[in-house]
């Protein structure tokens, strides 16, 4: 996976919403 995918995914998970 991409790095700055990974990260995106990372955020979305901790803000607890999709996009």
């Amino acid at each position: 996976m991409d790095p700055e995918m990974d990260a995106f995914m990372k955020a979305t998970a901790v803000a607890g919403r999709p996009a």
